[in-house]
């Protein structure tokens, strides 16, 4: 099966170095489209970063308790020596004590919530100490305010969807200009195609010369692509004054868009092509040849 592959793969290598100008405008659009798809990547996972330490920066806390008697100050902080030792709990980054003349003490009290999962620690906050502070002050519900950050960072699976459909985007995109290359290419062609199939070639046999054929130029255009892809993106953000940062594992999705680019754009042009000729066979009793 992998000599029969190998061997395929062979033929398709043979097809692009005998005539290599006829390939070069598919090449380029199997370029661009890997060039796009990895920009995809690179650009929308440093935007995220850079806003990341954008809203970290900007806010150190996720929500403000305002205008805290003592007695409510003193029950989160001594509670915060507890909290902070949990995985979902939350610390204390600031106190301002807003009455300068100490005669009625009134505190905003800046809580920057821990755990994997925000939305849960605020939950769990809400449900163990806002009674107890409401308790504290005629039960009245403290004043808060919850800042961006905390809405920034529960909206991770939002930011996850917006990536999956541009990344699904570029992709279908990419495959209908190959494809459309890749037509105008075999119809350039179809003669030598033709002698093919009426030589015995049929539809499975031409659709893994194709498959061959980008593959190999997959697998060149990567290592064009990336680096530049790598350089736009730095250029990009350089003038943001943000570091640009590759993770090894965002580029995995590579995979899947160079499998679909490589396997559904030849399908179309090989049926039609595989149709549009007759099949010689041989007659082993006459010798002649039969259409």
């Amino acid at each position: 099966m992998f000599s029969k592959g190998f061997g395929l793969l062979a033929f398709s290598a043979k097809n692009i170095r005998y005539y290599p100008l006829g390939y070069i405008g598919i090449f380029f659009v199997v370029l661009i489209s890997i060039v796009a798809f990895l920009l995809g990547i690179i650009m929308y996972d440093n935007m995220v970063l850079y806003d990341d330490i954008q809203m970290k920066n900007q806010y150190n806390h996720h929500i403000v308790f305002e205008s805290l008697t003592e007695d409510q100050m003193l029950y989160l902080s001594n509670n915060n020596r507890i909290s902070a030792v949990l995985d979902n709990g939350y610390n204390i980054v600031n106190i301002i004590n807003k009455d300068i003349s100490g005669i009625s003490p009134r505190y905003d009290v800046y809580i920057l919530f821990k755990g994997s999962s925000v939305k849960n620690t605020w939950k769990k906050f809400s449900d163990t100490y806002l009674y107890a502070l409401s308790q504290m002050n005629g039960d009245r519900t403290p004043k808060y305010t919850i800042t961006p950050r905390y809405y920034y960072e529960i909206n991770g699976a939002e930011r996850a969807t917006v990536k999956f459909f541009l990344l699904t985007g570029i992709t279908c995109l990419s495959a209908v200009f190959v494809a459309f290359s890749y037509f105008l290419r075999i119809w350039h062609s179809r003669k030598i195609y033709g002698i093919y199939t009426m030589l015995g070639a049929r539809f499975k046999k031409l659709y893994a010369i194709s498959v061959g054929e980008l593959a190999i130029f997959s697998f060149v255009a990567f290592f064009i692509a990336f680096p530049i892809a790598a350089v736009v993106a730095k250029v990009q953000f350089s003038a943001l004054g943000h570091i640009l940062t590759i993770n090894p594992l965002s580029l995995v999705p590579i995979i899947p868009f160079l499998s679909v680019i490589i396997a559904l754009p030849p399908i179309w042009s090989m049926k039609k092509l595989a149709h549009s000729y007759p099949r010689i066979r041989y007659d082993e009793d006459s010798l002649k040849i039969k259409v």
